[in-house]
């Protein structure tokens, strides 16, 4: 039997991957990271009493897959941004580096 307790435990992960996503979708990488902070207990209990494996919590256990797959889809395009954006900033530095050597 599912306690109240499960239920809101289930519903607090739902709710705080549905904000890390908000946050991604937004570039507050750094906001996402303190929200995996308070993910990770949550994350330990439901594993650890098994809840997602009830068949009570199908419907929730796709929606947290879901949630799971933009979050990281979301992510990984963030990091491709800024590696590229890194890479045009090492460019410019040696070009500055280039400059200023030449100058002299």
């Amino acid at each position: 039997m599912i306690s109240p307790e499960d239920k809101k435990l289930v519903n607090k992960l739902i709710a705080l991957l549905q904000n890390q996503l908000e946050l991604a979708r937004h570039g507050h990488v750094a906001l996402v990271e303190q929200v995996t902070e308070q993910l990770d207990p949550i994350t330990q209990q439901i594993g650890n009493i098994g809840l997602l494996d009830l068949p009570e919590f199908n419907q929730c256990r796709q929606q947290i897959g879901r949630l799971y797959d933009d979050l990281r889809l979301i992510l990984s395009t963030r990091r491709d941004e800024i590696a590229n954006q890194m890479k045009h900033v090492r460019t410019g530095k040696k070009t500055l580096n280039t400059y200023k050597a030449n100058i002299h």
